[in-house]
Parts: structure tokens; C-alpha cells; sequence
């Protein structure tokens, strides 16, 4: 059986996303230890997946078809 590419573009954008729970959480937990060293780190890898989804969302991945 074969799924059109619009549910795998889906799914990917979903475990990017899910991704970003997993390391935010326990950066939101240990974030007075780390200084202004990991904000700036987390700042930028919050600013990459921003791009990543402003990019998803031009290119319509999110939209079913």
C-alpha cells in the first residue's frame, strides 16, 4: 500500500516538532545552572526550527491536498 507524500512530509515536520519538546523541557528545568551560555545556545536552536516551520509553511506541506 502506498501513502501519498503529503502524509510523510506530515510526519516529518511532526517528529522535528516532537523533537523540540524533548529538548526543550529539560532545558526549561536546569536554565538558572546554564547562564546566559545556554540561553543564547537554546535562543538559536529554537531560531533554526522557526526557520524550519516559516520554510514548511511557504513550501504548504501543511496542507492536505
Amino acid at each position: 500500500m502506498q501513502f501519498p507524500v503529503g502524509f510523510y512530509l506530515v510526519a516529518l515536520v511532526f517528529i522535528v516538532f516532537d523533537a523540540l519538546a524533548v529538548f526543550l523541557f529539560p532545558w526549561v528545568l536546569v536554565l538558572r545552572t546554564l547562564g546566559a551560555r545556554g540561553l543564547v545556545t537554546m535562543v538559536l536552536f529554537l531560531a533554526i526550527l522557526g526557520l524550519g516551520w516559516v520554510y514548511s509553511y511557504r513550501e504548504r506541506i501543511f496542507e492536505w491536498q
